[in-house]
C-alpha cells in the first residue's frame, strides 16, 4: 500500500514539474519577443556618422527623434494622420554654385564629377553613397573626412584627407584655414568665408590685407636689392678692416658697420650705436657720457635638438662702463629688423644697466 502511495505521489510531482517548466519557457519567449519588438529598427542604409568632433548620430536617428518629439507634444485628441515630424535643425541653405563644393580647392574637379553623377565616394574608397547630398551636410560619413571639406564635422579625424578650408573655394584656391575654425564664431578668412553657417558678421578686409601684403612684398624686394650691395662690399671688408670678424650671413653686417654710426635722440639722452665698435649714452642736460658696450658677439639660442645655434638677429655688446648699482659692467643687446634704410629705432634700459636697442 505504501509503495502504491509513493508511486502515485512521484507521478503527480513529475507532472507538476513538466507543466511548470513548460510555462516558464513560454513566459521567457514572451519576454524576449516583447523586448525585441520594443527595440527601434534603425535604417542601416547610411552608416553611423560623426557630428562635429565627438557626437555619433545617424540620419535616421535624427528623423526618429524629431518625430518622437512632435508626437509627444501633440494633443491626444488629434488624429494620428495630423501628426507631422518637427523640422530638423540644419545648416543654412548653401548659396554655392552647383558645380563647386564649399571649402575644396585642388579637388574641385573631382567633386564636380561626382556631383554630376549624383553620387559620392570617399577618397579612400571605403564607402560610397547613391547621393551627393552627403557632402557638406555637417555629418562625417567618410573615415578620411572627404565628404566634409566645408564644415568642421571631420576636423578631428587623425586620418583626414582634408585638413584645411579654402577661403576662396569658388576659385579653387587659398588662403587656407584649419577645418576646426569653420563656423566657430571667429573670422579667419579675410571676407569671413569660413563663417558661412554661423551668426558672426565678418567685415570684408581682403583689400586691406592685400594692400598690406603688397607693401610688405615691395619692402622685401627693396631690401633684397640693398642686401646684394652689402654682400658685394662684405667680401672686401672680411679681408681688411673686419678681418676674422663674424659679420653674419654673407658678412652683410660688416657693410652695415662700415656705413657708420647711428644716433637716436629721445629728449633726455642721445644714444649712438657703432656696430662691432661701441655703444654710448650721453646725458643731454649734464653732458655726461657713458659707454654702454663695445665689441660684439652674436647671441645663441637653444634648439629642439638640444644644440645651441648662433642667432644673427641679436648682437651682444658688453664690457661697458662699470655700473655700481648692478655691480657689473653695462651691456647692450641689439635686436635687428629688416629694412632697406638703416635706423636706430629705440634704446631701453630693460634691467639695471642692461639695455635693449632696436636697429634696422
Amino acid at each position: 500500500g505504501m509503495r502504491r502511495y509513493h508511486g502515485s505521489m512521484n507521478r503527480r510531482f513529475a507532472r507538476l514539474v513538466l507543466i511548470g517548466g513548460t510555462s516558464f519557457v513560454v513566459l521567457a519567449w514572451i519576454v524576449v519577443l516583447s523586448l525585441y519588438a520594443a527595440v527601434p529598427q534603425i535604417n542601416s542604409s547610411r552608416p553611423t556618422a560623426l557630428r562635429g568632433a565627438n557626437h555619433r548620430l545617424t540620419a535616421a536617428d535624427r528623423s526618429d527623434r524629431a518625430v518622437e518629439t512632435a508626437e509627444s507634444q501633440m494633443p491626444a485628441a488629434l488624429p494620428a494622420a495630423m501628426v507631422t515630424a518637427a523640422p530638423v535643425a540644419a545648416l543654412p541653405p548653401s548659396d554655392e554654385p552647383s558645380k563647386q563644393t564649399r571649402g575644396a580647392a585642388e579637388f574641385q574637379q573631382h567633386y564636380a564629377q561626382l556631383n554630376a553623377e549624383g553620387r559620392f565616394e570617399c577618397f579612400d574608397h571605403s564607402k560610397s553613397f547613391e547621393t551627393f547630398a552627403v557632402v557638406n551636410d555637417d555629418y562625417c560619413d567618410c573615415e578620411d573626412g572627404s565628404d566634409e571639406p566645408g564644415t568642421a564635422a571631420c576636423a578631428g579625424l587623425p586620418s583626414s584627407s582634408l585638413k584645411e578650408f579654402a577661403c576662396n573655394w569658388e576659385k579653387g584656391e587659398g588662403p587656407f584655414v584649419h577645418l576646426s575654425t569653420v563656423n566657430d564664431g571667429l573670422c579667419d578668412c579675410c571676407a569671413g568665408q569660413d563663417e558661412w553657417g554661423s551668426d558672426t558678421q565678418c567685415p570684408d578686409r581682403c583689400d586691406e590685407l592685400a594692400a598690406a601684403a603688397a607693401k610688405s612684398a615691395s619692402q622685401a624686394m627693396e631690401g633684397s636689392k640693398v642686401r646684394q650691395g652689402y654682400v658685394s662690399r662684405a667680401l672686401h671688408l672680411q679681408s681688411s678692416r673686419f678681418k676674422d670678424r663674424d659679420g653674419g650671413p654673407d658678412g652683410v653686417f660688416l657693410a652695415a658697420a662700415e656705413d657708420g654710426c647711428l644716433k637716436l635722440n629721445d629728449v633726455d639722452f642721445e644714444f649712438e650705436v657703432c656696430l662691432f665698435d661701441r655703444v654710448t649714452q650721453r646725458d643731454l642736460k649734464s653732458g655726461r657720457k657713458f659707454k654702454l658696450g663695445q665689441g660684439g658677439e652674436w647671441a645663441t639660442s637653444l634648439w629642439e635638438n638640444g644644440q645651441h645655434r648662433t642667432d644673427y638677429t641679436k648682437l651682444i655688446m658688453n664690457h661697458g662702463d662699470f655700473c655700481a648699482p648692478a655691480h657689473k659692467s653695462r651691456e647692450v643687446e641689439i635686436d635687428f629688423e629688416c629694412s632697406a634704410t638703416p635706423a636706430l629705432i629705440s634704446v631701453q634700459e630693460t634691467q639695471v644697466c642692461s639695455y635693449t636697442a632696436r636697429m634696422r
